[in-house]
């Protein structure tokens, strides 16, 4: 069985489809580098960030393949008092 990759993103945006406050700085979410993506909490109670959206992995498929899986990793770290909750990952 062939794999390739790992592949990074290559287009990082603040999606308003879910959530009302926006990432101000989406693109850090590149790379692991101890340099964050940031979304505000807004005062004391549960704050709902915006997605990150991920696009342009540069997958080049051919077109008689049939994907089976992809794996994709996740790092987060907050500073909030009523800690984080993930909606979707």
């Amino acid at each position: 069985m062939a794999t390739a990759g790992p592949n990074a993103g290559g287009t990082f945006a603040s999606d308003p489809a879910v959530g009302t406050i926006a990432w101000t700085n989406p693109s850090n979410a590149a790379s692991v580098n101890a340099v964050y993506a940031e979304c505000a909490e807004l005062g004391m109670g549960p704050s709902d960030g915006e997605y990150i959206k991920v696009t342009n992995f540069g997958f080049s498929l051919p077109s008689d393949a049939t994907p089976t899986a992809i794996k994709f990793s996740v790092v987060r770290k907050a500073f909030s008092l009523g800690g984080l909750i993930d909606n979707l990952v």
